[in-house]
């Protein structure tokens, strides 16, 4: 029984790590009351199944991506093409390019030969990009990007049109973010072909590159190095990438932004410098909380990024709450669970606070100590000196 046992651990073993995918449950099964479940409906292969907590059927799993960046909270990621992957692999590709074309490996082979000479990034498949990798080389100085889809209408596992819509969806969310720095939306492109502008400015580009010579290199490189684009990507794969599930967890969540916000910010970050952001706003909305919050705690101890802290100081007596755009995912699980419903979103976030992870001060209370429990509470809510439980108890005349 000892020797079937562990050679039916070490085939499951085997199997999960053949998966394309892994589940970080530390950040799905807080969220997952209010996040629609969407990877589950995304998935064209119905690889993802959910009971007490998600799961992946690794036969069915045909590692395409729309799971990964349809989740808001980064519980999905790739085993084998990595964000950092795809991230060197777009410095080492765009530096002195005037257009890329993203693109998976059957659209970059059945390709036109005039077009053969334009860079092209290639991937898995395109529903693994989420706004922060096609911004990317925009970053890096190219001046259009073209997503190729022409492959997307035959692909066997476009099943339903869902790889197709997610990088759509994707595409569309892009153009958002890039709309709110002020910059040109016709700079990205998705299409089945490329446009015949682009065509002819990548041809003539083909042609002045001919003619690149060393003293032209160096002149680009010492530009690249001004203008801080050189290796910044580079660096930033190599520090921020780490696991996630080797920092330090609060609350049963782990702290901060994902992966895919990370990616996106840095790129909006260098994007932001040819344009006046000034006060842009973006699609993150504020957080708002009401004046008769009783600093319960529960929206900080649900929040599955982190993004609400609440600090209670029991020596200074006072109590507040910040809020951080950077992190937050719009999940609104702390507006559904607030028990007094004083939580709310209002007015949009200004982008550059999105970039620089600005914490905000949504809530200040001082705090005053309950005559009978001596529990120190929100003073706003001070009735005959209880704090609110002891008052409904006194109320319900329970107190003798």
């Amino acid at each position: 029984m000892g020797i079937l046992s562990r050679y039916f651990n070490k085939y499951i073993d085997n199997k999960l790590a053949d998966c394309p995918i892994e589940i970080h449950h530390d950040r799905c099964k807080m969220a997952k009351r209010n996040c629609g479940e969407v990877c589950i409906q995304s998935c064209p292969k119905q690889a993802l199944t959910s009971s007490e907590m998600l799961e992946v059927d690794d036969t069915s799993c045909i590692g395409c991506g729309t799971c990964v960046t349809s989740c808001l909270n980064g519980a999905i990621a790739m085993k084998k093409y990595k964000d950092e992957t795809f991230i060197r692999n777009t410095v080492n590709t765009c530096q002195g390019e005037k257009i890329v074309a993203i693109s998976c490996e059957k659209s970059a082979a059945n390709q036109e030969e005039a077009l053969q000479h334009v860079k092209r990034l290639e991937v898995d498949c395109l529903a693994r990009l989420h706004p922060g990798m096609i911004m990317l080389p925009l970053a890096l100085g190219v001046e259009h990007v073209w997503v190729d889809i022409s492959a997307c209408s035959d692909c066997v596992h476009n099943i339903e049109c869902k790889i197709t819509n997610r990088i759509e969806q994707n595409f569309a969310q892009t153009v958002e973010w890039l709309s709110s720095l002020g910059a040109d939306e016709q700079r990205l492109v998705i299409h089945e072909q490329m446009p015949l502008h682009l065509k002819r400015e990548a041809v003539q580009n083909h042609i002045d590159k001919s003619a690149y010579d060393r003293r032209s290199f160096f002149v680009h490189l010492k530009q690249g190095v001004k203008s801080n684009t050189l290796g910044v990507f580079g660096d930033f794969a190599d520090q921020v990438f780490e696991e996630k599930s080797e920092q330090p967890e609060a609350h049963g969540r782990v702290q901060g932004e994902t992966k895919q916000r990370e990616i996106l910010q840095i790129a909006m970050q260098s994007i932001a410098k040819n344009h006046l952001v000034g006060d842009r706003t973006c699609s993150i909305q504020k957080l708002q909380i009401g004046d008769d919050c009783s600093l319960c705690n529960i929206c900080s101890k649900l929040c599955p990024t982190g993004s609400i802290q609440q600090i209670k100081d029991e020596e200074q007596m006072y109590g507040n709450i910040t809020f951080r755009a950077a992190s937050c995912n719009q999940c609104y699980l702390c507006e559904t669970l607030c028990p007094r419903n004083q939580i709310s979103f209002g007015d949009q976030v200004l982008v550059a606070d999105f970039i620089s992870k600005k914490e905000e001060e949504v809530f200040y209370t001082k705090l005053n100590s309950c005559t009978k429990c001596k529990d120190n509470f929100p003073a706003k809510l001070e009735t005959d000196e209880l704090c609110p439980i002891c008052a409904r108890k006194k109320s319900n005349n329970i107190f003798s």
